[in-house]
């Protein structure tokens, strides 16, 4: 997969609820470019297809768990000097 510009990821949670909403079966390309506002020759360019767009969104949403749980996880184990 390319690199995706930040122009173009900023936008595509829009799709994630397009496919929550309609289902990722009875999703087209064509309804990702339009809730998005990205071109489908834009999207094409850098997925293969509506499931490369749904992996990248997961992919993305796991980084930013495995951030938070690592910030979490960093602030409980610095030493607490309020005893």
């Amino acid at each position: 997969m390319r690199k995706i510009p930040r122009q173009i990821s900023d936008r595509l949670p829009a799709a994630a609820d397009l496919f929550a909403e309609k289902g990722l079966n009875d999703s087209k390309i064509e309804d990702v470019a339009a809730v998005t506002g990205v071109p489908k020759a834009t999207l094409y360019y850098y997925f293969a297809g509506k499931e490369d767009i749904l992996a990248f969104l997961l992919e993305d949403l796991l980084k930013d768990i495995s951030e938070a749980v690592t910030t979490i996880g960093g602030a409980s184990m610095s030493p607490d000097h309020s005893h």
